[in-house]
């Protein structure tokens, strides 16, 4: 038995871990649920990856391209369904919290990485809203950074850790440039130990190894759409366009507005992350002992790196929930600590018997989520014994454009809610789905012209008008609507070509039916 319990210890901190996940992610569970916007998008476009579709040229949004090719990896290990989708970013988020809990642990101990792990995916539950943004991914990469760059300190210098913490650099930043602030924050704590250990040629040689992992992934990504023929416009679309829609930087009062928004939308996880920076600052004189040298330079990583993050959270000015899933690195190692120091000799005692504690955590998960791991039962039996029944939850408008048009034929969702497109199995009209397109950019006049030249060139068969009524930069196409609507577009800068759009469609469209609110129009004759 004594040899069995490690073995005995991990298999239960992996379905502990698990189960965490898979309760996050019920949010996402395709047999239930549409994609988000965000989340319907990228899907949408790595299927038309799969499909043939150049990315940037044929389609085009104004993000790194690793989300869109891992939603194609996804749809393609799930053959076409969600499901691939969902398993990997079950995948991403399992194993981001599996490198947070070891390093938690090997801090700590078990019980505040359990507390940690706990703490930081129910402040993912919160932010998520279904899932499959661009900071899900950036997760793992995050995770790993830390816990590779604790293994650099601690264990020795290795080129390999920060090789490796170079390349999530560069993955991170494939998905989104605002989210690679750990790393930007591995770095400056590197300089500061150069400073503080007077070291400075061994951390310029850490520094250079991280720079080398890093080029290395761009340096293939880059030969990859050079072979393409896409290079400029994937660094235009996905990089160059984003200096405009953060256009004017982020003041002071726009910082504090995004903290405070990050904070309310926490809640309660907040004020413990909070409570744990204090524990944190106390305990950081301690660190300077020569033997804390490693948790000093953490200590450090974290002091700074939230702060920073802070920062690149809010640059746009927007302050969407998914922008401050990027705090919950911090927020994981800063609960920990807070369960470590506020009950020490309670978790010392608690540490001595691994398997019980995991038992009862496991024991405890399992029935207060009793409904919601049912549901995932239901789902999984219907994916492995009857298919033919359906697996993935179909929108009533996205059944009814698949019932009522030919596999060939193309259909517009206005609204920028291209999933329905993906549920329907039909092509957009158009690959400019984000239309109207209102930063301003030296790309938008041709972006918006481009969605009109193609709307008229490719006449889509159905027009599906899902725009969000709590939308306040997309109008109804529906006159009457939109004055409904106008109280809410009052900072609505429409297009100059808005109108002509508005034009073409009311005069070879006419108002087919109606479905839960959403108005699909019908073109008035194929032959025109």
């Amino acid at each position: 038995m004594t040899k069995l319990a490690p073995k005995l210890e991990f298999v239960l901190q992996v379905v502990f871990i698990g189960l965490l996940v898979a309760i996050v992610l019920a949010q996402a569970n395709p047999f239930y649920h549409s994609p988000n916007r965000d989340g319907g998008l990228f899907m949408y476009m790595g299927d038309r990856i799969l499909k043939g579709d150049l990315l940037y040229i044929d389609i085009w949004d104004n993000k790194g391209p690793l989300i869109f090719y891992l939603n194609a990896l996804g749809l393609f290990l799930g053959r076409g369904l969600r499901w691939g989708v969902w398993g990997l970013e079950y995948a991403f988020l399992f194993f981001a919290a599996f490198f947070g809990f070891s390093l938690i642990k090997k801090l700590w101990g078990l019980i505040p990485a359990m507390f940690g792990t706990w703490i930081w995916l129910s402040g993912f539950n919160g932010l998520a809203r279904g899932g499959n943004f661009t900071e899900d991914y950036s997760l793992l990469f995050n995770f790993a950074a830390l816990y590779l760059f604790w293994l650099h300190i601690e264990k020795g210098r290795s080129r390999l850790y920060l090789f490796i913490i170079g390349m999530t650099f560069s993955l991170s930043f494939l998905l989104r440039a605002n989210n690679i602030g750990i790393q930007l924050t591995v770095g400056l704590v590197l300089l500061l130990s150069a400073i503080f250990d007077r070291s400075s040629e061994n951390r310029l040689t850490d520094l250079i190894w991280i720079g080398l992992g890093s080029l290395a992934v761009f340096a293939l990504v880059g030969l990859y759409f050079q072979l393409l023929g896409t290079l400029n416009d994937m660094i235009a679309a996905g990089y160059t366009y984003n200096f405009f829609y953060s256009s004017g930087g982020i003041d002071i009062s726009e910082l504090i507005h995004s903290v405070t928004r990050g904070a309310g939308l926490l809640g309660s996880i907040f004020i413990i992350a909070i409570l744990g920076f204090v524990a944190l600052v106390e305990k950081l004189p301690d660190s300077f002992r020569p033997s804390q040298r490693s948790l000093r330079y953490l200590y450090f990583l974290i002091l700074i790196g939230w702060p920073i993050e802070m920062v690149l959270s809010g640059l746009s000015g927007r302050n969407y929930p998914h922008y401050f899933i990027c705090w919950l690195p911090y927020i994981g190692i800063l609960s920990g600590l807070l369960a470590h120091a506020l009950l020490p000799a309670f978790n010392e005692r608690l540490n001595k018997m691994p398997l019980v504690i995991l038992l009862v955590g496991v024991a405890l998960i399992s029935a207060l989520n009793f409904v919601t791991l049912d549901q995932y039962k239901t789902a999984f039996t219907r994916l492995l014994t009857d298919r033919s029944a359906g697996v993935e939850f179909v929108h009533p408008v996205a059944k009814y454009v698949r019932e009522n048009t030919k596999p060939e034929e193309r259909v517009l969702v206005w609204g920028f809610q291209p999933f329905i497109n993906l549920m329907a199995h039909r092509e957009s009209s158009t690959g400019v789905l984000s239309y109207p397109v209102l930063i301003e950019s030296p790309y938008s006049d041709e972006l918006n012209n481009r969605f009109y030249q193609e709307l008229v060139e490719n006449k889509p068969v159905l027009i599906v008008d899902m725009v969000n009524p709590d939308n306040d930069t997309i109008p109804f196409i529906d006159p009457v609507r939109r004055e409904e609507q106008a109280q809410r577009l009052r900072g609505f800068s429409p297009p100059s070509n808005l109108e002509q759009v508005f034009d073409y469609i009311h005069s070879h469209y006419h108002v087919e039916t109606e479905i839960n609110k959403v108005v699909i129009y019908r073109l008035n004759d194929i032959s025109q």
